[in-house]
């Protein structure tokens, strides 16, 4: 059986064809967030080592989720199942409407920069559950 393959310069290719400028990528980042449940999102500039830091905290995410649902494109965001990409739901939090389209979040990275560095701590999934 033949399969699709892809290199880094597709991704890059595609996220900065999906988004128009820094500020759509921003928001596309803070719709991630949202999606995490975080109550706060930060945005720090530091102009003199040219780095952007977005910072929440919002659910996060365990190895597994990372590389099964953040590094994947094209995972089932309409399933609702524990296989799901959509995010689990805090049940200590009013449900959200998933405000993310089309994995353009992850891609939106492209668009800032060159690099990126993905610190994410999972919370505990006691009062979680996938929608």
């Amino acid at each position: 059986m033949a399969q699709f393959k892809t290199r880094a310069r597709a991704l890059d290719l595609l996220g900065r064809q999906q988004i128009a400028g820094i500020p759509t990528a921003i928001n596309e980042l803070i719709k991630n967030a949202h999606d995490a449940y975080a109550d706060k999102f930060d945005i720090d500039f530091l102009r003199c080592n040219n780095l952007l830091v977005l910072r929440d905290d919002g659910l996060g995410m365990t190895k597994e989720e990372f590389e099964t649902r953040w590094l994947t494109l094209g995972t089932e965001s309409k399933l609702a199942n524990k296989k799901s990409s959509l995010p689990p739901i805090d049940i200590s939090k009013p449900r959200r409407p998933i405000m993310g389209e089309k994995g353009i979040g992850r891609l939106a990275i492209a668009s800032i920069g060159s690099q990126v560095l993905i610190v994410s701590k999972a919370k505990l999934r006691s009062n979680l559950h996938y929608s």
